[in-house]
């Protein structure tokens, strides 16, 4: 809300309708992990969704954070952006917990309260070091540098998940 009515020069009531639409993509994550579960991609069931969901995310936060309200002249890019992030994070989500979901398929009630238990710890640590990065880097008023920053996070999804030993699903066609 702070950038939107700060560097893209919203008024209060156009940026709290943009982050509004922006977050409506969290209403369909159902329907993204099905699509994530049984549709695999050239042959692979999750490590394309991950790949993809975090190369756009990054480009947007980068999209984000070089353009300004004298380039775009409006809320329209913008919200787009942020909500093409949201959809991302959905499908990213979906995929991790769809993971999560196997791992703990045979292994008791124990191993899935420990799996998901760690989950949740890592990613709210995740969510608290990257506010925590901004809002430093936001105190020296380095726009850019914060949407770049918080996009190398995305580099570092790319990475692991090309690191990431997945079988081709079986019997299914390549989308």
């Amino acid at each position: 809300i702070y950038i939107l009515k700060t560097k893209y020069m919203l008024s209060q009531a156009v940026a709290f309708t943009a982050f509004g639409v922006s977050m409506s993509p969290w209403l369909v994550k159902p329907y993204v992990a099905v699509v994530t579960d049984t549709v695999p991609v050239f042959g692979l069931k999750r490590k394309p969704y991950v790949i993809g969901s975090a190369w756009i995310n990054g480009i947007s936060l980068g999209a984000i954070g070089a353009l300004t309200a004298t380039q775009l002249g409006g809320y329209l890019l913008p919200m787009s952006l942020m909500t093409l992030r949201t959809f991302c994070r959905c499908v990213t989500g979906s995929v991790i917990q769809g993971m999560l979901l196997e791992d703990c398929h045979e292994g008791g009630q124990v191993l899935t309260s420990d799996l998901i238990s760690q989950y949740h710890t890592a990613h709210r640590l995740g969510q608290f070091a990257s506010v925590a990065a901004s809002g430093l880097l936001l105190s020296t008023g380095a726009f850019l540098s914060v949407f770049l920053s918080i996009g190398a996070f995305h580099a570092g999804s790319i990475g692991l998940s090309m690191l990431l030993e997945e079988a081709s699903a079986p019997n299914t066609p390549v989308a």
